[in-house]
């Protein structure tokens, strides 16, 4: 899955990653066991581009902070 990003000054990223939806819990399943606990939505970056060029090992070199980029793409996949 691909999806373009705005994050500070206007900067627009390409973003290639997994997606995984929020997942709603259940208080009990249909047999009456325990259901489930929610689980809140992730998504798993794999490469990351400016225009045309490969960004991705240049962030890891300057301690990119990954959470804040990926928290960006659920907002803009859920929104």
């Amino acid at each position: 899955m691909k999806i373009n990003i705005k994050v500070e000054l206007e900067l627009e990223l390409e973003v290639e990653g997994n997606f995984y939806p929020k997942k709603y819990g259940t208080f009990y399943k249909s047999n009456g066991d325990p259901g489930d606990e929610p689980e809140a939505a992730s998504f798993e970056i794999q490469k990351v581009k400016w225009g045309n060029i490969d960004i991705t090992e240049k962030l890891d070199e300057k301690g990119f902070d990954w959470n804040a980029l990926e928290e960006k793409c659920i907002e803009t996949l859920e929104n």
